[in-house]
């Protein structure tokens, strides 16, 4: 009976090292497969590797994926052909016939005596000082028989004004861009003053203290200091088409016309940026009363951050339509003092779309050749 069980316990425990082995096999099978897939899987990314680089050789010799060539730098007589043509066609988009005249003196000195690099890059200085005597020039247009629209290229803070222009956000306390150079300028003064634009409303956190096409005005504070013409600075805020769609015409036109609206009705503190107190300041007063806007020098107006997608051209000759018109509207009224409107251009292609829509435009007319 004995020797019955442990011939049966040596037959199971046979099976049980049997099944043992084969599993064993299977995971080794297993394990030596996925490691065969990954080296297979390696190879062919080493193989797609070499065929790429064996393309972009190919690719190389017959130069469809070779980067373009750099283009050699202008000579100094290149750069001066180039920069007499541009000044050319400024003095022509000007109406500028004087500083034509000497663009060609400097072609012709060029042609008949320029051989080296230094007497080329004199005609160059020659050329950039005419260049810029256009653009502080500009051109000038008569409105009417009093009123004169110029436009020229540089900075409103450099303005021969009574008043100038600032390009404000609505809540009126100092933005980017212009509006930051001139609340910089303007020192804390002016800071407060734009503080005490009353709050009209609220578009959830933000403060409105300017609605859109409308200005408010202050003294000039410390840019007085830097430019003695300027008195005052009125604050418009234009329409924002990065938001505002579709294009509105007439709200643009009416943020041009608003410091012609202001200037002729300088003595409404509904438009200042002052405390009572100060309302009440005999000295404030007298000078509002005494020292009157004749003269408004314009920064662009929505021709910045603002502009979003609408071209330069359309900004332009809408502005100039709201200036025009509303020119014409308040002429009519009683003490209308104001006889000089001056559009300064801080950027060429803005100079450049105001000169020409201000062409176009058949209620202006130039003045005369500058």
């Amino acid at each position: 009976m004995v020797v019955i069980i442990i011939f049966i316990l040596l037959i199971l425990i046979s099976i049980y090292i049997i099944y043992a082995l084969q599993a064993n096999n299977i995971i080794r099978n297993n394990i030596d497969g996925g490691g065969k897939k990954k080296k297979k899987k390696k190879k062919k990314k080493k193989k797609k590797k070499k065929a790429k680089k064996k393309k972009g050789k190919k690719g190389s010799s017959s130069g469809s994926s070779a980067p373009p060539p750099l283009k050699a730098s202008l000579t100094p007589k290149e750069q001066l052909i180039k920069l007499i043509k541009e000044t050319k066609d400024l003095a022509d988009l000007c109406n500028n016939k004087d500083e034509k005249d000497g663009i060609v003196s400097v072609e012709i000195t060029m042609n008949n005596h320029a051989s080296d690099d230094i007497s080329i890059n004199e005609l160059i200085d020659r050329c950039n000082e005419i260049k810029d005597r256009i653009h502080k020039k500009g051109i000038i247009f008569n409105i009417n028989d009093t009123i004169s629209l110029s436009i020229i290229k540089g900075s409103v803070l450099d303005a021969n004004c009574d008043a100038i222009v600032n390009a404000a956000n609505e809540e009126g306390l100092g933005g980017s861009g212009i509006d930051g150079a001139i609340t910089t300028r303007g020192g804390p003064g002016l800071a407060s003053a734009r503080k005490a634009f009353p709050i009209k409303r609220y578009e959830g956190t933000k403060e409105i203290r300017i609605s859109t096409g409308e200005g408010k005005i202050t003294l000039s504070y410390r840019i007085k200091k830097n430019n003695d013409n300027i008195n005052y600075i009125i604050h418009v805020a234009g329409p924002d088409f990065k938001i505002m769609k579709p294009y509105n015409e007439e709200i643009l036109k009416r943020a041009y016309g608003a410091p012609i609206r202001i200037a002729n009705d300088l003595s409404n503190w509904d438009y200042w940026g002052i405390t009572d107190e100060e309302k009440q300041n005999d000295s404030i007063n007298w000078y509002v009363k005494m020292v009157p806007i004749k003269s408004i020098g314009f920064c662009g107006i929505s021709t910045g951050a603002f502009r979003g997608t609408q071209p330069l051209e359309t900004i332009a000759r809408d502005g100039i339509n709201g200036i025009i018109e509303e020119i014409n509207t308040q002429k009519e009224k009683k003490n209308f003092k104001i006889n000089k409107i001056s559009i300064y251009c801080y950027q060429n292609d803005e100079f450049f779309a105001f000169v020409t829509e201000a062409k176009k435009n058949n209620k202006l007319h130039i003045k005369s050749d500058i």
